[in-house]
């Protein structure tokens, strides 16, 4: 399903750089993202601003699709997004629908970077597994995108950036 609707509208997928900036991706690019260790906030920003991304996806006519935390997730906390994003995100000229898909079981289905083979390998051969895309309706002004997020998907704020989450993995990693 999925699939069906990334073929059909050809989004443009963003995800912050935890430098206030946010980098564009092709499909197979935020594939890749998802497979691989986070590298937000690490070294010299190369994203652009989110309003000329917001300008570039309607002068195509392409839907612009943001990944909030731009890493991989368990599904069950929403780290705080960049507020320079929700804040151009709300004064849009345009429709802003926060979306959230769960794929059950949740635990054959989250990738974690260093199992990215036996990941895609259990995903491609699973018969049962079942997704679930939610969507709110429009993001209002004085709403925020994150409170909308968490919503629709169900999950949690949490007070971590994602900057934070690499830390986490970068300290356990050397003693793991």
């Amino acid at each position: 399903m999925l699939y069906s609707l990334l073929t059909r509208f050809d989004p443009l997928f963003v995800i912050p750089d935890g430098n206030a900036r946010f980098k564009a991706l092709s499909m197979p690019g935020a594939f890749r993202q998802a497979l691989s260790v986070p590298t937000i906030g690490q070294g010299q920003s190369a994203g652009h601003d989110l309003a000329k991304l917001v300008d570039r996806a309607k002068a195509s006519g392409k839907l612009l699709v943001i990944f909030a935390e731009g890493t991989t997730t368990n599904g069950r906390g929403l780290l705080a997004m960049p507020d320079k994003g929700t804040t151009i995100l709300n004064t849009a000229t345009g429709r802003v629908y926060a979306s959230a898909v769960r794929y059950n079981p949740p635990r054959g289905c989250s990738p974690v970077p260093q199992t990215a083979v036996r990941w895609l390998w259990g995903l491609v051969s699973c018969t049962g597994v079942s997704c679930t895309l939610r969507m709110s309706a429009p993001v209002e002004g004085k709403q925020t995108v994150a409170e909308s997020i968490c919503r629709v998907g169900r999950l949690r704020q949490l007070g971590l950036s994602a900057k934070d989450k690499v830390d986490f993995y970068q300290a356990w990693k050397k003693y793991h």
